[in-house]
């Protein structure tokens, strides 16, 4: 068997990941609501703990006509906070910035021109 085929036999094996709910898939719903709210999202690319700092937060989101910005920890399912998330979380805190940890809900119901327009189930 040639080495493209057994290459192509051992993809066609691997588990597809999961896409409804996942983290890559919840930062793009955030994406696109803080866009449509006016603001500007920034994705901190942290590849490993060599390449990024610990504990700093997935986003960091910018509404101009707020005069606001917040840290998002994106967290899906069951997801919790690290130790070092949870550090970022209080010196952030304590310096006055604010931390959302969650997902498209969180930002909905920080997010003045969001909140009371959802239905309550």
């Amino acid at each position: 068997m040639s080495w493209r085929r057994q290459q192509a036999r051992q993809k066609a094996r691997r588990p597809v990941a999961k896409e409804h709910g996942s983290h890559k898939e919840e930062i793009t719903a955030i994406r696109k609501l803080a866009s449509a709210l006016g603001g500007i999202a920034f994705t901190m690319h942290q590849v490993g703990r060599l390449c990024g700092s610990a504990g700093v937060p997935d986003m960091y989101l910018m509404f101009p006509r707020l005069g606001k910005s917040v840290w998002m920890e994106v967290k899906v399912g069951k997801d919790k906070l690290r130790a070092a998330q949870i550090a970022f979380k209080v010196s952030a805190a304590e310096s006055g910035a604010e931390v959302l940890v969650g997902g498209v809900a969180e930002l909905s119901a920080w997010h003045p021109d969001c909140v009371g327009t959802r239905e309550e189930t």
